[in-house]
C-alpha cells in the first residue's frame, strides 16, 4: 500500500501511464441480486439520512432519467407521465409530507443533526429527503404540501442553523460541529433548488457550503482525505472511508447539477476546482486499495506508518468495509461520464472567451481520472463478493450508528450498492454509445 507521502508520485504516474479504458472486467449484478439489494434497503431504511440516501439510490438504478444525471433531471416533466413516475420515491416523500407537523416549522430532537436528523423532527427530515421532495414538487405529485415543508426546512438552512465563522452551516444543532456526512445533504439540496429556481444565489451557496467545509475537513499536506469530524467535542481527525465517500459524492452531485443547469457558464471555476477535489479525495482513497478490492474502514489503516492519528480508529481495529468502497467507486464512474459528457469549460476573462479540456484541467494537478477507472473496476468485483446470496445483506460493513465499529447490517451499504450499479451502467452505455477517439480525448492518459 501507498502512504500519503507517496500519493503526488501515484497520481504523476498515472498521467503519463496510458492505460486502457478499463483492464478488469467486472459483471454487472444479476436482476435477482439487485432485487434483494432493493428489498433489504427498503426494509432497512428508517432514520431520516438512510431514507434520503435510499431514495436518491432508488432514483439512480430504477428512475435513472430523473436523477441529476440523468437527461430530466433538470427538467422535470408536470403532469408526469406514469410510465416516468417514481412510485417507490414518492412511497417514501409521501409518507413523510403526510406525517409532518404543518404548524411547527423547526424543531431537531434526539441526533440533533442539521444535515440528517431523524423524520420525527418536523420539517428538519428534508434536507437528507431533498432532492427528492423538491423532484415530487416540481413533478406535481399529490401526496401533500411539499412545497410550504421545502420552504420551511430552506428557511432553517438559511437563516436558523448554527454556523461556523466562515459561514459553514454545521451539522450539530448543540454545537457548531463539521462533518464530512453533510457534504452529502445540505449542498446537493442547494444546488438543485438553485438549478430548479433558476437561483444563482442559491447555487452560489451550495458551492460555498463544499468549500467552506474542505477548508476545514481536508487540513492534511499530503492527501487529498478529508478528515470525518472537525470543531466542537468529540471530533474524529481520522480518514473514516465512508466520509470520504460522502463527500466526493456529494461534490459530484452538486458538479453535475450544476453541468446540466443553464446557470453552469455562469461557474466553471467551481465546476473545475468540484472535479479536482473530487479527484483529490478519489486519488487519495484508491492508493490504499487492498488487494481484494476494498478500503479499510480507515482508508489509511492499510498502511499503518502513515496514518493521521484518530480518536476512533488505530490499525489493530481496522476492517474492511464494503459500504465506503462502493459509494466512493460509484463516484469514480460519475466522474469519468462526467467527463465524457461535460468535456471542456468556457472560461471568460475581460470579455475574452476560453474554452479548456477538464481532463486537461486536472492533469495539470497531477490527477487522472483514467487511471481510476481499474481501482473502481476492482472494487465493484470486491462489493459484489461481499453481498450474502441468500438474504441480499452487504456484509463487511461499517457501523452505521456507530461509524467506527463493524456493523452487521448497513441501509446506507445496500443504497451505495444501488449507487454503484447505476453509475457502473452509466459509464459501460457511455462507453459503448460514445466515440471510441472522443472517449480518449476526455480521459485523457
Amino acid at each position: 500500500m501507498y502512504s500519503p507521502l507517496c500519493l503526488l508520485a501515484v497520481a504523476a504516474c498515472a498521467v503519463v501511464s496510458a492505460a486502457p479504458i478499463a483492464d478488469v472486467p467486472v459483471l454487472m449484478l444479476s436482476e435477482a441480486q439487485i432485487n434483494l439489494v432493493r428489498q433489504r434497503l427498503i426494509e432497512g431504511s428508517q432514520l431520516s439520512w438512510e431514507l434520503g440516501t435510499s431514495t436518491q439510490a432508488l432514483l439512480e438504478y430504477d428512475y435513472p432519467s430523473l436523477s441529476v444525471y440523468g437527461p430530466l433531471g433538470l427538467k422535470i416533466p408536470n403532469p408526469m407521465d406514469a410510465s416516468l413516475s417514481p412510485g417507490s420515491v414518492y412511497s417514501v416523500t409521501d409518507r413523510i409530507v403526510q406525517t409532518r407537523n404543518p404548524l411547527i416549522a423547526e424543531g431537531f430532537v434526539s441526533d440533533s443533526a442539521v444535515g440528517d436528523p431523524p423524520i420525527t423532527d418536523v420539517s428538519a427530515w428534508l434536507i437528507g429527503l431533498g432532492v427528492a421532495m423538491l423532484l415530487a414538487n416540481f413533478s406535481g405529485a399529490a401526496g401533500g404540501d411539499y412545497n410550504t415543508a421545502i420552504q420551511q426546512q430552506l428557511d432553517y438552512l438559511l437563516t436558523k442553523a448554527p454556523r461556523n465563522t466562515d459561514g459553514a452551516i454545521s451539522h450539530r444543532i448543540e454545537q457548531v460541529q463539521l462533518w464530512s456526512d453533510n457534504v452529502y445533504m445540505v449542498p446537493p439540496f442547494l444546488a438543485y433548488y438553485g438549478a430548479l429556481h433558476n437561483n444563482a444565489s442559491m447555487m452560489t451557496e451550495a458551492f460555498h457550503q463544499v468549500q467552506t467545509y474542505r477548508n476545514t475537513l481536508k487540513v492534511d499536506r499530503y492527501t487529498g482525505l478529508w478528515r470525518h469530524i472537525q470543531l466542537g467535542e468529540n471530533v474524529d481527525v481520522g480518514h473514516w472511508s465512508t466520509g470520504n465517500g460522502w463527500a466526493a459524492a456529494g461534490m459530484m452531485r452538486v458538479l453535475a447539477t450544476m453541468a446540466n443547469s443553464p446557470l453552469g457558464a455562469s461557474y466553471p471555476n467551481e465546476q473545475a476546482l468540484l472535479a479536482r477535489w473530487i479527484s483529490g479525495i478519489l486519488t487519495s482513497a484508491w492508493a490504499y486499495q487492498l488487494p481484494n478490492g476494498t478500503l479499510y474502514n480507515y482508508a489509511d489503516l492499510s498502511s499503518p506508518a502513515s496514518v493521521t492519528p484518530s480518536y476512533t480508529a488505530s490499525p489493530s481495529t481496522a476492517f474492511s468495509d464494503a459500504s465506503g468502497t462502493a459509494l466512493l467507486a460509484a463516484t469514480t464512474y460519475r466522474l469519468a461520464t462526467h467527463l465524457v459528457r461535460h468535456p471542456t469549460l468556457t472560461f471568460q476573462d475581460n470579455g475574452a472567451s476560453t474554452t479548456r479540456s477538464l481532463t486537461a484541467i486536472l492533469a495539470g494537478e497531477g490527477y487522472s481520472v483514467r487511471s481510476l477507472l481499474d481501482p473502481a473496476a476492482l472494487a465493484r468485483k470486491g462489493v459484489s463478493e461481499s453481498i450474502d446470496p441468500s438474504t441480499g445483506w452487504l456484509q463487511n460493513v461499517a457501523n452505521p450508528y456507530s461509524y467506527s465499529q463493524r456493523g452487521t447490517v448497513s441501509p446506507e451499504g445496500q443504497a451505495f450498492v444501488l449507487m454503484l450499479e447505476a453509475a457502473a451502467r452509466d459509464w459501460e452505455s457511455t462507453i459503448k454509445t460514445t466515440d471510441r477517439n472522443a472517449l480518449e480525448a476526455s480521459l485523457g492518459a
